[in-house]
């Protein structure tokens, strides 16, 4: 039996790709698909944005877990590190980046998670098309405290060919050369000797004086001797007298006219809650520091993040407290009346800060095309034009019911509650959906509605939280596996009124439901594969060994079809587990998921991620249940740290869908 899903017809801005394969269906090769993302609105930490001061509309932002995003003329943000693989998935975590003030057609940035690991300058010429990579010497911590300081790295708009970097471990660094070599300031005086939550900070932000070639940088000094200033191209520096002591400068701008705004905090965020604040404005010609920090009428609790100076109006300044993970702060150096801010879920600008004195001050929704999720798992429901495209469990916000993945999803069908572990729905009837989570109070979470409402189990029958769940194809009972040590299955066919215990299983057992049967229940069990066909109660045994811990998959619009993916190789059934087939076409195999047929009297499409021993470690298709794949993404869309789950959509041929650690979830549809 198959059930004919609705054709959503789908064009994202992301350019065709050039591809490389044969085809398990003609034509079909990398160049057929085109990439983006599912629509979610953000999600992560956008740690700075910055604004090229000679090319209008030209935005980069980066994040902390996601890579680094360009925007040009308004239009949606676009992922430019997706060239960067699950091998290289460290260099996601972006530290600093620089836009030529020159050339604007040059940006750097250095990628490196975690301080000890190792990083890399990454240098481009064409806005982040293509890109050459620069081992360093030095590390970043693009996820660690103080990521939301100011940009450590900074292009001499002096000399065009000079970058400066201040690192976290080992103090300042240049290159004359565009980011190929590069050597240490060694004349820079301290290293910054200020740790946060065990991880040193160090250098928080490099800056050009617009009226003159000096250069500041900013360290994190606990005695308050924080500012230094060289005017002779970095061979001698000197420390600013000391303004604040036991405060940071996490940001500073200057103005038009060479003065210097700095926005200080006593901690540099963003896990740690500041306790004190203070915005100063230095001036170069009399040397004196003025305080000018906004009487808030609170004591001056809290702490100051970002800061921006208008470069229409010197005037103008704008400061950002580091609530809610604010850390940067621009104001638009074409147009004033638009200030971008980022915060620890997504980025925000205003419309008409002009009129600040005459009207209130609108903010609007601004990261269209920038995902930064870690997104875990996701069910896509056969769909009759009005129940959900998909459902995702996610880190952080828990998860979304999709009516279109193309729209963010609206706030009435946000899970709200839990850290998710599984989620599965019914087939025949998308409104069913069943997730569970870690915590106590909302172990199992339920809709019957498409997730327009969210209800909590009336009581669960084990104290434990997490685990998997599997929901029969119509939703008339669904299994639930806790996440402890014994693992004892029970089953609930009045959404957790009573619950039963499933017999048969042993501990913490792999399960899955019939895609068009709601009796029928598949498991894995130490080695071996099991069926219950009254409706999830008892299982029995098929007699058929398989490979341990290997999760079962059901086939959507197939009885009986259940498959099974290993490191090496792949098993599948279309008898309920009276017989296997092996498929050893793949080399290695981290994941299989399921899409729509091609038609009718087809079978439905495979997904994998995995290598085919020629065409490399890559996202392949197989339209022939796995006598042969095609690898349908190329070099430049690897998208950096997968979680190792794909899935087809079960309503549109040719769209597949893989979830990611920071870049939200990755969606492709087939163009051709």
């Amino acid at each position: 039996m198959k059930k004919c899903g609705r054709l959503l017809v789908l064009t994202l801005s992301t350019a065709i790709l050039c591809g490389i394969g044969t085809g398990c269906s003609g034509d079909l090769d990398a160049a057929s698909y085109e990439w983006g993302n599912v629509a979610i609105g953000g999600g992560g930490y956008v740690t700075g944005m910055e604004c090229n001061a000679t090319e209008e509309g030209l935005v980069y932002a980066r994040t902390d877990i996601g890579g680094l995003y360009r925007r040009r003329d308004g239009k949606d943000w676009t992922a430019i590190t997706d060239f960067l693989g699950s091998d290289e998935w460290n260099y996601i975590g972006i530290k600093s980046m620089a836009t030529g003030p020159v050339e604007p057609n040059r940006v750097y940035f250095t990628g490196g998670t975690y301080i000890n690991d190792d990083a890399a300058l990454f240098a481009s010429d064409d806005y982040g098309e293509t890109w050459t990579r620069y081992d360093v010497p030095f590390g970043c911590g693009g996820n660690q405290s103080g990521r939301g300081c100011g940009e450590r790295m900074q292009v001499n708009p002096n000399a065009n060919n000079e970058v400066w970097f201040g690192s976290r471990n080992s103090c300042l660094w240049k290159t004359e050369d565009y980011g190929e070599t590069w050597e240490a300031a060694d004349s820079f005086p301290v290293t910054g000797n200020y740790k946060q939550e065990g991880n040193s900070i160090s250098i928080l932000w490099v800056e050009f004086d617009p009226t003159s070639q000096d250069m500041y940088v900013g360290a994190a000094m606990t005695d308050g001797a924080c500012i230094y200033c060289s005017a002779d191209g970095g061979e001698s520096w000197e420390a600013l007298a000391v303004n604040e002591a036991s405060m940071y400068p996490l940001h500073a701008s200057f103005s038009s006219t060479g003065k210097l705004y700095l926005a200080y905090s006593d901690n540099c965020g963003p896990n740690l809650s500041p306790a004190a604040r203070a915005v100063y404005c230095y001036d170069p010609s009399t040397e004196t520091f003025s305080d000018v920090t906004p009487d808030l009428g609170d004591s001056r609790q809290g702490g100051f993040g970002g800061i921006s100076v208008d470069a229409q109006n010197h005037d103008t300044v704008v400061v950002s407290t580091l609530g809610w993970w604010v850390a940067d702060v621009n104001i638009n150096p074409f147009n004033s009346d638009e200030v971008m801010y980022g915060t620890g879920a997504t980025i925000y600008t205003t419309t008409n800060l002009t009129s600040i004195a005459e009207e209130p001050v609108e903010i609007a929704f601004d990261a269209y095309g920038l995902e930064e999720m870690a997104v875990y798992q996701m069910v896509t429901p056969l769909s009759n034009g009005s129940t959900p495209e998909m459902y995702s469990i996610m880190g952080d916000l828990t998860g979304f019911a999709h009516l279109d993945v193309t729209q963010c999803p609206d706030d009435a069908y946000f899970m709200k509650n839990g850290n998710p572990t599984d989620v599965d729905c019914t087939y025949l009837n998308g409104n069913y959906v069943v997730y569970v989570s870690k915590e106590e109070t909302t172990t199992l979470t339920y809709t019957k509605d498409g997730g327009a409402t969210w209800e909590t189990v009336a009581h669960k029958p084990d104290p434990s939280t997490g685990g998997q769940v599997a929901m029969a194809a119509d939703g008339s009972s669904f299994i639930w596996i806790p996440g402890s040590v014994s693992g004892q299955p029970y089953i609930t066919t009045d959404f957790g009124e009573t619950w039963y215990y499933v017999e048969g299983l042993g501990c913490n057992a792999k399960i899955t439901a019939d895609r068009v049967n709601p009796k029928i229940y598949y498991a894995t069990c130490e080695g071996l594969f099991y069926v219950s066909t009254d409706g999830g109660y008892t299982f029995e045994s098929a007699g058929q060994m398989v490979a341990d811990s290997v999760e079962p998959i059901s086939v959507v619009g197939e009885e009986g079809n259940v498959w099974m993916s290993s490191s090496i190789l792949i098993m599948y059934t279309q008898d309920a587990g009276e017989s296997f087939s092996t498929v050893k076409t793949l080399s290695s195999v981290t994941c299989i998921g399921f899409g729509k047929w091609k038609d009718d009297d087809s079978y439905p499409v495979i997904y994998a991620l995995g290598d085919d021993g020629e065409q490399g470690d890559g996202v392949y298709c197989s339209e022939d249940k796995g006598e042969s794949w095609t690898r349908i993404n190329d070099d430049q869309h690897r998208f950096g740290n997968l979680n190792g789950f794909i899935t087809g959509d079960s309503n549109v041929y040719g769209r597949v869908y893989i979830v990611t650690n920071g870049h939200g979830i990755i969606m492709s549809d087939r163009t051709k």
